[in-house]
Formats: structure tokens, sequence, C-alpha cells
């Protein structure tokens, strides 16, 4: 049986991706989400596409190894990983 952290981390990572969708973004859920737990895409107005990286916490507290972690995704990828 999950614990009660993880049960209220997956609905608050469920309600985030149906608030997107409802945006218009597709959005994958990131199972076992370690580092990141939703990767929005859209298409953008030049017809580019619009890649946002999704790291969700209540508390918008991030870990010092978890942050390290994220920095480096930013490094590789260009992409900024928002915190939610």
């Amino acid at each position: 049986m999950p614990n009660k952290s993880y049960v209220k981390g997956r609905k608050r990572e469920q309600y985030l991706k149906l608030k997107f969708q409802k945006q218009g973004w597709f959005v994958v859920r990131a199972a076992a989400s370690k580092p990141i737990d939703l990767v929005l895409i859209r298409k953008g107005e030049d017809g580019k596409p619009i890649v946002r990286l999704i790291e969700s916490k209540k508390a918008k507290y991030v870990k010092p190894k978890e942050r390290e972690k994220l920095k480096e995704i930013e490094e590789i990828t260009g992409i900024k990983v928002e915190v939610i």
C-alpha cells in the first residue's frame, strides 16, 4: 500500500495534468517521477514546439540533491524546470 505522501503527490500531479490539458497542452506524467513529474508540449504561435518540464512540490521546496539534478537537466536540455 502506497504511503500518504505518495498518494497526495500523485493526486496533485493528476490535478495539474488535467489543468494543463484543459489549457491545450499535451501532458505526460512520469510514473515514479524522479526527477521530473510532468512534461508539457504544445505548438507555439510560430508553429514551433514549446516544451515545459514541471516538478510538482506542494511547498515548492526542493532538496539540495534534487535541485542539483534539476540543474543538470536544465543544462542538458536547455529547458528551465518549473517547480510548481
